[in-house]
């Protein structure tokens, strides 16, 4: 019998005092050093969860009731409408339109494209915009 198991073989005392379902830890409310928690985050950095432990934890979450529901569009409550912001729209119009990639004036295929706005009214409306390559965008808002 290796050292240090004699307390834990079956029919045991000790082998009963395992922690069960609902049962508190006998740690729980100990403080614990910045030292010790220092380390316990450093001794899990690569951990990657198994994706099969990550649908566990969704499902019991969805179970429990605990998961909001995404919010998206005008139902979610930071909807700004067409008062968004000069970045916020851009993000928008990438979501949906996807990232530019050709020149709509010059036809060019390669190279850092942009999505420009033809009114310059920067309205949530999808057909609004067009693909520019940079040069070709600046040269459309500096006219």
């Amino acid at each position: 019998m290796p050292k240090g198991l004699k307390g834990f073989q079956k029919g045991n005392i000790l082998g009963k005092l395992a922690i069960h379902k609902g049962q508190i830890a006998w740690n729980k409310g100990v403080p614990m050093s910045e030292e010790t928690k220092r380390k316990m985050s450093l001794s899990r950095i690569g951990y990657k969860m198994p994706e099969e432990t990550k649908r566990k934890i969704g499902e019991a979450s969805i179970k429990n009731g605990n998961k909001p529901k995404p919010l998206y569009g005008d139902k979610n409550p930071a909807w700004k409408g067409d008062k968004v912001s000069y970045s916020g729209i851009h993000h928008w119009v990438k979501k949906y339109l996807g990232k530019p990639s050709k020149c709509e004036y010059c036809d060019k295929k390669e190279g850092y494209f942009e999505w420009a706005n033809k009114s310059r009214k920067y309205l949530r409306d999808l057909t609004d915009w067009i693909q520019l390559c940079k040069p070709c965008h600046w040269k459309y808002d500096n006219q």
